[in-house]
């Protein structure tokens, strides 16, 4: 009996440990449990930044979500439709008014963060679709009694016409889009049409590769962006100049972008900008001939007062103040221009004085071109050389370079199959020509011209694009009652390509109608192809 009570209390204690040891399946919940805070209520808090009354461009919106959780859950609608949704709590959103109709357009915000609050944040903006706006352009004037300006845009895809207009006010330069237009690449086009005494004034320019929104800089934007150095062509001051003991066929000259000699080899008025003109030089050589540097005088004015010269005060250019250098060995024909500056600051600024002019080759009376020569003056110690030159390929050569030395012709070929156009080399952007032929005027041998530019950027392969670039009918009326030929597509003219390299880059998209001129690119080339 004794053995029989120790077994049991044995068995009572093994299975009274295997209970403590263990737990339990199905825990009763804890009478107390520990705190755990209030529940979320607060809804995430929401920022639009970037967003204006009005939106015509493609614009970057910057939407901020703040929220105490983790994770926010957020979807952007325009007009009740979902555009959008992240899980970000700092968005950036592109809105693009060609994805969207035109007019009263709402832009609604919502994040939900974890515990299923909703915020929610809307504003209403006026949707347009810019294609294109120019402010205070110079070419974008409104037409007047001497010449009517259009402007055109069309697809650069297909060619076809979108709108177009006269230029009557500054307004008529700013272009929306149709509502079924879908964001693709433009071409710009101003048309210039002579009235009157000039209608053998025609023209179109077209700038191609264009994003659609694209606005024109105005004037000061783009001299300060590209550093140009334009001021009005003003000359107000006058003073009269007579010279005594010239031969006959003597020609006296004073050119610049700062003053003018107007009037005979013997006596005239020189017109001067007062605020930068620092001297005027005056330059003669003989008349009837190309090139004579030993008949070359020169004389410096620097008072601006009327002024009595003998033709034996002017200064000759020694043997040692002369440069020759060779041309290119291809060179048919030539035309040389010189001009001095008396620093870099002048340079830069182009206020330029013209020093001498020389033309040579199989059309000209100096038969020579093979090198050229000019002289130096020590007041001017920058110097700049222009160039005008055919090949006897049929290109044709355009050059600015600065300094005494000759150039080379940049190292650019063509290949031309159908409409389309291989380029081999490095340049900058290139202009496609079109010469359509109108009538032959009374008393004239030429045919009066409509002459269509296509400019573009750099590009091995360029299409030639006028035969699908459609004319506003507007433009064909006028050319059709000037006695042209002329249909809104498929016109048939002479064509050229004219590739253009410049020593300091600038971005195609900066200079749409604004025509770099003379050093704001520093040295410059264009070398121009036939394509007939």
């Amino acid at each position: 009996m004794k053995y029989k009570s120790l077994l049991v209390i044995f068995l009572m204690l093994v299975f009274s440990c295997s209970s403590d040891s263990e737990e339990p399946n199905n825990p009763q919940p804890n009478p107390d449990p520990p705190t755990q805070g209030d529940p979320d209520t607060t809804a995430p808090t929401i920022t639009i930044g970037g967003l204006e009354s009005e939106v015509e461009i493609l614009t970057t919106l910057t939407v901020t979500i703040a929220d105490a959780s983790n994770t926010v859950n957020t979807v952007i609608l325009v007009n009740d439709t979902e555009v959008f949704s992240t899980t970000d709590k700092t968005i950036s959103y592109e809105l693009d008014p060609f994805d969207f109709p035109s007019g009263a357009t709402t832009l609604t915000i919502q994040s939900t963060d974890d515990s299923d609050n909703l915020g929610t944040e809307s504003e209403t903006f006026e949707l347009k679709k810019l294609l294109f706006r120019s402010t205070d352009l110079a070419g974008f004037d409104p037409s007047n009694e001497t010449v009517d300006i259009y402007v055109a845009i069309n697809l650069k895809e297909s060619g076809e016409l979108i709108t177009s207009r006269l230029m009557q006010t500054y307004d008529d330069a700013t272009f929306y889009a149709p509502e079924e237009f879908k964001r693709e690449q433009i071409v710009v086009t101003r048309y210039v049409l002579g009235k009157g005494a000039i209608f053998n004034l025609n023209v179109g320019e077209s700038f191609a590769s264009l994003e659609p929104g694209i606005e024109i800089m105005t004037v000061e934007e783009a001299v300060a962006k590209l550093n140009l150095n334009r001021g009005p062509l003003t000359r107000e001051g006058k003073f009269n100049l007579t010279i005594s003991d010239v031969p006959v066929n003597t020609d006296v000259n004073a050119n610049s972008s700062d003053y003018v000699l107007n009037g005979s080899a013997s006596s005239g008025e020189v017109f001067y900008n007062p605020q930068n003109t620092e001297s005027v030089l005056i330059y003669s050589v003989p008349s009837f001939t190309d090139v004579d540097l030993d008949s070359y005088k020169y004389f410096i004015i620097n008072q601006f007062e009327d002024t009595s010269l003998s033709l034996n005060d002017f200064e000759t250019v020694s043997v040692e103040n002369r440069i020759t250098n060779n041309l290119p060995p291809e060179t048919l024909n030539y035309s040389f221009q010189l001009h001095g500056y008396t620093n870099m600051e002048r340079y830069t600024k182009d206020n330029n004085h013209e020093l001498y002019n020389a033309v040579g080759g199989e059309n000209y009376l100096n038969k020579n071109a093979n090198d050229y020569s000019f002289p130096t003056i020590s007041d001017f110690s920058v110097l700049r050389q222009r160039f005008y030159i055919d090949l006897d390929d049929g290109r044709k050569v355009f050059a600015s370079v600065r300094g005494l030395s000759g150039f080379e012709v940049p190292d650019l070929s063509i290949d031309r199959a159908g409409d389309l156009i291989t380029i081999n080399g490095t340049y900058d952007t290139h202009t496609l020509i079109q010469d359509i032929e109108g009538p032959i005027p009374d008393g004239n041998s030429d045919s009066i011209l409509f002459r269509r530019f296509y400019i573009d950027d750099n590009s091995n392969t360029v299409p030639i694009p006028f035969d699908a670039l459609e004319i506003p009918k507007e433009i064909i009326l006028d050319l059709t009652e000037k006695g042209f030929l002329i249909n809104s597509t498929n016109n048939t003219g002479k064509l050229s390509i004219d590739l253009i390299k410049r020593e300091q880059e600038v971005q195609y998209q900066d200079r749409i109608f604004y025509f770099l001129q003379r050093n704001e690119a520093g040295d410059t080339y264009s070398v121009t192809f036939p394509l007939d």
